[in-house]
């Protein structure tokens, strides 16, 4: 696979993934109108907390790609393409 065609997958796969999260947002704000204050501070909650652990292992994937980088393990330009690219 060459390089650009690799970044569109990246980019094709990123595109489908928030379009995904779209749908299902558009679904849970219909069902928090039916639910209780309470259930909705619960669930802001968890949400507030699956955000943290989501931007902790972004952190540790980019750091471990880094890594991998500065040990030549992988080339620079799939070093950009993932921790550059597609919008993530």
């Amino acid at each position: 696979m060459d390089q650009n065609n690799g970044n569109e997958t990246l980019t094709n796969c990123a595109n489908n993934l928030r379009r995904q999260a779209e749908e299902r947002v558009v679904g849970m704000c219909e069902n928090l109108q039916l639910q209780l204050p309470e259930e909705i501070l619960q669930l802001l909650h968890e949400l507030r907390i699956h955000q943290i652990k989501l931007e902790m292992q972004n952190k540790e994937l980019r750091t471990a790609m880094e890594e991998l980088y500065v040990r030549g393990a992988i080339s620079p330009a799939a070093t950009l393409a993932i921790l550059g690219g597609g919008g993530m």
